[in-house]
């Protein structure tokens, strides 16, 4: 048995999810809730990697004389069969979305994420006179997707979304299609990050100093500094998760109605507060 990740981010929305998380996983549907994705970015990372593949495809051809709508149109190319291959492959019992509404979704949402890429290249171009091809790494950086690392002594594994190889440094990235905090990430997204840095640390046996989550939507690569502080949270952390996976143990109960409400093991909680 080894704590995944994931364990993290639930003992952060709410130490007694995680404690029922791990007494119910793998039950079947009407013991708890099953909990349907509704949203089409949660989806999205079924289109990543093809998606950034297509984007290095797509800039070879792109031009120093190009203006932005035709980078624009230059990087859309091959998108609808992109989004096609990826809808044959998705078992969609389990989403709330039509094929077709998930489909127009998934165009919008890299619409805008083409349309942000554009105008970054269009002024890099500007700026360097050099065509796609060239700038290409300096936009998509060589990287290794949804990437299982596993270390026994961490006693951790998990799955990072990217891991982008830059002058022979390896960035963990959290890829996210949601709306990040004003300023910075989100707590559980930091800490998050330290698990997978330090995985990555293990794993290629190098140093991880920076990562970064990507909030792709708007175009925002924000990083998490991995530094002494972040660490010895991480590890103080992670000892309160594994008294709850390991010894059992019962956390103390931190309602908060916005989070109860959406829980999908609301049913379950004695001290559910809604």
């Amino acid at each position: 048995m080894t704590i995944k990740v994931y364990a993290i981010s639930q003992y952060l929305y709410c130490p007694y999810k995680l404690c029922l998380s791990q007494r119910y996983d793998g039950a079947k549907e009407g013991i708890y809730e099953v909990k349907k994705v509704s949203s089409a970015y949660r989806l999205m990372k079924y289109l990543h990697q093809d998606f950034e593949d297509m984007l290095r495809s797509n800039m070879w051809r792109v031009e120093v004389n190009m203006d932005v709508d035709k980078i624009k149109n230059m990087l859309f190319k091959g998108v609808y069969s992109l989004i096609e291959n990826a809808l044959a492959i998705i078992d969609l019992d389990h989403y709330i979305p039509s094929p077709l509404r998930l489909k127009e979704e998934w165009i919008k949402a890299l619409q805008l994420e083409i349309e942000i890429l554009s105008l970054r290249i269009f002024k890099i171009m500007n700026n360097t006179n050099k065509s796609g091809r060239e700038i290409m790494e300096m936009i998509l950086p060589p990287a290794l997707y949804s990437y299982l690392i596993y270390d026994k002594c961490l006693d951790l594994s998990g799955i990072v979304d990217k891991i982008e190889i830059i002058d022979g440094k390896y960035f963990p990235v959290k890829i996210k299609y949601g709306s990040p905090p004003l300023r910075g990430v989100w707590e559980s997204d930091a800490l998050e990050m330290v698990a997978y840095s330090l995985l990555t640390e293990k794993e290629f046996e190098i140093d991880v100093n920076v990562s970064f989550v990507e909030y792709v939507q708007l175009g925002d690569k924000r990083p998490v500094i991995i530094d002494s502080e972040i660490r010895a949270i991480f590890f103080k952390l992670m000892d309160q998760v594994r008294k709850i996976i390991y010894d059992h143990e019962y956390p103390e109960i931190v309602q908060n109605l916005n989070k109860c409400k959406v829980c999908e093991y609301r049913t379950l909680c004695e001290h559910r507060g809604y």
